[in-house]
């Protein structure tokens, strides 16, 4: 399934070692996930919507950040703990 002209050496990998290889494995690590979400929330880019999420308008502007970061990791990042790291660094505020 894996085997091309190209990529011959896949054929024959285990499935760990094909994600391995492709760098295709979820981030679970929270101090990975930690650390990108704190630099989401705190971008300047993001300044705007973060004043909206602190005045109100929280739901709406959660999906927003929770989206910036799973794009940030290349939509690598566990999305159940990105969820999780950014309520508590969003409700911190």
């Amino acid at each position: 399934i894996f085997r091309t002209n190209d990529n011959n050496e896949l054929a024959f990998q285990s499935p760990q070692k094909i994600v391995e290889l492709n760098q295709w494995a979820q981030i679970s690590d929270i101090e990975v996930i930690k650390k990108l979400c704190q630099d989401v929330v705190h971008s300047s880019e993001n300044a705007k919507q973060l004043d909206d999420y602190l005045s109100g308008k929280k739901p709406k502007l959660f999906g927003f950040f929770v989206g910036k970061a799973l794009k940030k990791s290349g939509g690598k990042a566990n999305p159940t703990v990105v969820n999780d790291v950014l309520k508590d660094i969003l409700d911190g505020l």
